[in-house]
């Protein structure tokens, strides 16, 4: 996992519900935690120590239409498409609350639901970067096949 990145002790990865960390010591080198593999339907958290570095991740597309199931609350959401676009045109569907939120690590929108829109300065969703979404109630959200 993460062959191209330089770990140190220390460094983690996690998602809602699991992580894992890295450890360099005498005996063992390796990561150490609850995650043991990662999944193209999950968002992840990703600290490393040392700046500057490209993480390359490889996998399988995900396959759509898709549908996540979120909680109330906070969730941790993946971005499925492998293209940058409109916030409008690929946010997830669902029966969203005014006031439910989407967030990248720099942006943010909110759901309008007399509008039936997503509004803020978070304009585009961008594959590779996770997302987080929250719901005011437990509920089926969808990402449409292209």
């Amino acid at each position: 996992m993460f062959s191209s990145v330089e770990l140190v002790s220390g460094d983690y990865v996690k998602t809602q519900g699991e992580f894992t960390e890295y450890y360099i010591y005498d005996s063992f080198t390796g990561w150490f935690g609850t995650l043991d593999s990662l999944s193209n339907d999950v968002s992840y958290k990703l600290h490393v120590s040392k700046a500057d570095q490209n993480v390359v991740i490889t996998g399988l597309a995900i396959e759509l239409p898709k549908v996540v199931s979120l909680k109330q609350g906070w969730n941790y959401l993946a971005y499925p498409y492998p293209i940058e676009a409109s916030l409008g045109d690929v946010a997830p569907r669902g029966n969203f609350s005014s006031g439910d939120s989407l967030k990248s690590q720099v942006s943010f929108a909110d759901y309008y639901g007399e509008q039936n829109i997503w509004f803020g300065p978070m304009a585009v969703m961008t594959p590779g970067r996770g997302y987080m979404i929250r719901v005011a109630d437990n509920m089926n959200a969808n990402f449409a096949a292209p």
